[in-house]
């Protein structure tokens, strides 16, 4: 009996690890000998997580992102590049008994209308970021709510939800599923004990995540500290710039193993202004190394979440 086959699509072009490639790793690893899965994208570590597996894949797009991009004008080019990439992986597409849509929008208001008028094959979307601004209290946000058509909509905190359903615009087939971890693949290493505390920052070199709030802070105190930041973003430039010749200050750019990088470090920090899961914190906590993170929602909901774990 052949196994059900499943597509994976993002239309982003992300160059950094991140949670929701360690999501997907899990997924494969406990459904690939029950699904057959394929990829459609050119992220780069997703396209080598379904290799790596043996799956199929596929370097492709079904549009750019006009709402991640705050470009409107690319619509019409989306519109046109869906149909086409409808077209192109119709067979694909209709042999699958559901697709899943990494945390874009382009394939909602390009792809989904498609996918739904002419095959039978079910919808599955995940978010893993907040709400864009651009769908805040906008003609563009009603428009996706009116277009939402898939048939469960994977949120990763109930922070989350929440955000979207303050605007007005959440779908009403929303689920949340907090982002899944490898609890026992989690081996703590050994602490290395020092006069300097050794702190790590794991996350995109962006705004949201504080990592120049971060240095800053870090820069005017009299800590005896080394941080070592793993990740790559628009800010990379800047906050080297930022920091010039301080060796108490290490780039490591996009990193792999995130377990070897939370064995060497004695406090994760995570300044983020906004997230909508935060998957790094949960990675810390199950290896044993602490984390001070800044006080916004979901962090706090994720430490309820873990303490009645612990009660129970």
């Amino acid at each position: 009996m052949s196994k059900p086959k499943a597509v994976f699509i993002t239309s982003q072009y992300n160059i950094s690890y991140g949670g929701g490639h360690t999501v997907t790793k899990n997924i494969l690893k406990h459904f690939k000998n029950k699904i057959e899965f394929s990829f459609i994208g050119r992220d780069k570590f997703w396209t080598k997580i379904f290799q790596e597996n043996n799956f199929k894949t596929y370097a492709d797009i079904c549009g750019f992102e006009p709402v991640i991009l705050n470009n409107l004008f690319l619509f019409p080019v989306s519109f046109l590049m869906g149909f086409y990439f409808f077209l192109k992986h119709f067979k694909h597409l209709k042999e699958a008994v559901f697709l899943v849509f990494n945390a874009s929008f382009t394939e909602i208001f390009f792809l989904s209308p498609w996918v739904k008028l002419f095959t039978k094959t079910k919808i599955i979307h995940t978010l893993h970021a907040g709400c864009p601004t651009v769908f805040k209290k906008t003609w563009l946000g009603q428009l996706l709510k009116f277009l939402w058509g898939d048939d469960q909509v994977i949120f990763v905190s109930n922070s989350q939800l929440q955000e979207w359903k303050d605007n007005n615009i959440a779908p009403k087939n929303a689920k949340i599923i907090f982002n899944g971890v490898e609890v026992n693949e989690f081996i703590p290493g050994k602490k290395i004990l020092s006069n300097s505390l050794k702190l790590g920052f794991i996350g995109r070199l962006e705004k949201e995540k504080g990592v120049d709030f971060l240095i800053l802070g870090l820069q005017e105190s009299s800590l005896n500290f080394n941080l070592k930041i793993a990740g790559k973003g628009s800010l990379e430039d800047q906050l080297q710039k930022q920091v010039l010749a301080d060796k108490r200050f290490v780039f490591e750019g996009s990193i792999t193993d995130i377990s070897d990088f939370l064995n060497n470090i004695d406090v994760l920090v995570c300044p983020s202004l906004n997230e909508a899961f935060g998957l790094v914190v949960c990675e810390a906590w199950e290896r044993g190394v602490p984390v001070l993170c800044s006080d916004i929602k979901v962090f706090k909901e994720l430490k309820s979440y873990t303490n009645e774990i612990e009660r129970n």
